[in-house]
């Protein structure tokens, strides 16, 4: 099993970055939190040149329901997306949770939670060209 999905496009990474907050939001997820590498480095003298962020989004209908399941789950929430320049192409990933369940249930309705919240992270991220 993969552990990782990812698409690249030749959109910027600042555009890409916008249009996907906009998928997630019309896909039931919210942005907690967003980091860039490169400004949280900087703060610490520390060199590094590339926009590297990481989005850390919840659908809370979701997560709670899979919390009721295994609170051990919640040691992989909130679900993170990836967004990063390769060769001057945006590259938008993430861990798949149906990889990272298994690490912690073997319960099929927390799998089938997984894979829903996966297919719907992936449908916002193949989406983008719409925003």
């Amino acid at each position: 099993m993969e552990f990782v999905y990812e698409i690249a496009t030749e959109r910027s990474l600042e555009d890409t970055f916008k249009a996907l907050q906009v998928a997630l939001k019309e896909n039931g997820f919210g942005t907690l939190f967003s980091l860039n590498f490169k400004d949280k480095f900087k703060e610490h003298d520390l060199p590094y040149e590339k926009d590297f962020y990481v989005l850390e989004v919840c659908n809370p209908i979701y997560a709670h329901q899979i919390l009721g399941i295994s609170e051990n789950i919640g040691y992989f929430l909130p679900c993170k997306v990836v967004l990063h320049k390769v060769n001057e192409i945006t590259r938008i990933g993430m861990l798949k949770p149906t990889a990272l369940i298994h690490m912690v249930s073997d319960n099929m309705e927390a799998f089938d939670l997984a894979k829903a919240v996966e297919e719907r992270i992936i449908l916002s991220i193949q989406s983008l060209d719409a925003y």
